[in-house]
């Protein structure tokens, strides 16, 4: 059994895959199923903009940069 409780967005395939080979018990349909999701979230991505984004901004949350800035008392680091 497949448990998917992760709610992170890139696992959303995988939970969507997982479900659907769960509910047919047939793992003949994985690779294309697997395909037509992976291609769904990709041409979704490219048209729309991630809810998770907008959320963000809905709310005024503010993008956290890749790299930290740390301040000493002195210097910049």
């Amino acid at each position: 059994m497949c448990v998917c409780a992760d709610g992170n967005e890139s696992e959303i395939g995988r939970c969507a895959c997982c479900r659907q080979i769960e509910i047919t018990n047939d793992v003949a349909f994985l690779l294309p199923l697997m395909v037509a999701v992976m291609m769904a979230k990709w041409i979704g991505d490219y048209i729309t903009h991630p809810l998770y984004h907008s959320l963000l901004e809905l709310y005024c949350i503010p993008f956290l940069d890749s790299e930290p800035i740390v301040y000493d008392d002195q210097h910049v680091l």
